[in-house]
């Protein structure tokens, strides 16, 4: 059996999200580990998550575009390729300034009195 390990700091508001389900934010999550800067999207698939965490594409999509719409993340298709236009999956800006204001204070180290 494989094992997945995944490490990310996430915002507790996205734990108390009460229009999230429990698989967008386990999505979420995921995704969040995916990115080291915001210029990297996210490359899995969403046959990649249907395969992780065992549910049908179309609740996969459900859950990625609610994740959009709620502004957590965002999606870009290739313009130049229209017969299979790819989806790149990013995190929103201001989520991921967010997580990159968390990320910075536990970097800052402890400091002098």
């Amino acid at each position: 059996m494989e094992t997945l390990y995944i490490k990310c700091i996430i915002p507790f508001r996205v734990i108390r999200d009460k229009k999230l389900t429990s698989l967008e934010k386990l999505i979420l999550i995921h995704m969040v580990s995916f990115s080291k800067n915001n210029d990297i999207y996210c490359w899995g698939t969403n046959q990649y998550f249907c395969d992780i965490y065992k549910v049908s594409r179309q609740t996969i999509s459900k859950s990625i575009n609610n994740l959009v719409k709620l502004g957590y993340l965002r999606s870009e298709y290739d313009k130049f390729n229209k017969k299979n236009q790819k989806r790149r999956i990013f995190l929103s800006d201001g989520f991921y300034d967010e997580i990159k204001s968390i990320k910075d204070k536990f970097n800052t180290g402890i400091k002098e009195n």
